[in-house]
């Protein structure tokens, strides 16, 4: 599978039109027609979960919070952002993060936190998105 049906896929669980607008979802790394045959998922793309993927022999890292939240000018080994993103790019690993997406969308990190306490009567209290209606998203 492609790494853009991979995307397409997770769009669908979690679209990013649902996330914060100060968040950064999405393909950060990488080439969306790239082969996918093992995917990495981690909380955060800090550098033993680069090694690791890499080591694992992983085609795409999927992390929730995004390595990448403002503008990056250079992409070297200076800082540890951008030495993570040379890593991965080095390693034709593709990355892909979902933050506030996948906590809002329905099913999702928000619905699952829920149904695990056992809540009742959950309503939304901040609009964070549109669906792919156009229509609100928690």
């Amino acid at each position: 599978m492609k790494c853009s049906e991979v995307i397409e896929i997770l769009g669908k669980l979690a679209p990013e039109s649902c996330a914060c607008d100060w968040d950064n979802p999405g393909l950060l790394a990488g080439r969306s027609d790239k082969e996918v045959k093992k995917i990495y998922i981690a909380l955060d793309a800090t550098d033993q979960v680069v090694d690791a993927a890499i080591k694992a022999g992983a085609d795409m890292l999927l992390t929730h919070h995004p390595l990448i939240f403002k503008a990056i000018k250079k992409v070297n080994d200076q800082n540890f952002i951008t030495r993570r993103l040379v890593k991965l790019i080095q390693a034709d690993i593709s990355y892909y993060a979902m933050h506030t997406n996948f906590d809002a969308a329905p099913g999702c990190m928000a619905d699952l936190a829920a149904d695990y306490l056992k809540l009742e009567n959950c309503q939304i209290l901040d609009v964070t998105g549109e669906n792919e209606s156009g229509e609100p998203e928690g």
